[in-house]
């Protein structure tokens, strides 16, 4: 069977300039997935599959310190949810929820039309359209999953509230301002993945 190591690098598709297959970065892998398995305890991931996903948040010159830096209790249950896990998707709407509602809150929308965003959201991250995975198995764990779900409620909010309004609403810089308040890695990607979007919103 192959090591934690083996696992990772295979993952990566070349071998790593810096990462190498060593009892070290075993232990270190042991470690990381104990930690998120542990902020989960009833939720279920093989160790070998929540190391996949560990290195597809990994680039091949990524280091040790790299693999260390990310949001391994996030993606843990991102990658749970992935699967379609009932349990996880109860545990990431009993976290996330409320975060999530005041966030489209501060688009100014009803609270029926946050009630639309909320059903949105869920068809978004958690069903995969035919030939495609759901938006869940996207986040690389750089920055934090609200920092990464923040970004697709509020392009749903606003195109929710561009269709609500008679005239146009430009909201792309009320989005960059919303998105700032969390500046971390995933929503930088986020942004500027997003950017050409929000600004024909």
């Amino acid at each position: 069977m192959m090591t934690l190591s083996e696992t990772l690098l295979a993952g990566l598709g070349v071998a790593s300039s810096t990462l190498r297959s060593s009892e070290k970065l075993d232990a270190e892998l042991s470690a990381i997935a104990a930690k998120a398995q542990n902020a989960w305890p009833s939720l279920t991931l093989g160790l070998h599959e929540f190391v996949a996903k560990l290195s597809e948040s990994l680039d091949t010159a990524d280091s040790i310190e790299a693999l260390q830096g990310l949001h391994h209790e996030d993606l843990f249950l991102a990658a749970v949810c992935a699967t379609g896990d009932i349990d996880g998707l109860n545990l990431f709407r009993e976290r996330y929820e409320n975060d999530i509602r005041n966030i489209l809150g501060r688009l100014q929308l009803p609270a029926h039309d946050i009630d639309d965003a909320m059903q949105q959201l869920s068809g978004i991250l958690f069903v995969a359209k035919p030939g495609s995975v759901a938006k869940i198995a996207e986040y690389r764990g750089r920055g934090s999953l609200l920092g990464y779900v923040r970004v697709v409620a509020t392009r749903i909010g606003v195109l929710i509230k561009r269709a609500s309004q008679k005239t146009p609403w430009h909201a792309s810089q009320e989005l960059l301002v919303i998105a700032n308040d969390d500046d971390d890695q995933a929503l930088t990607y986020q942004k500027k993945h997003y950017r050409s979007q929000f600004k024909r919103a």
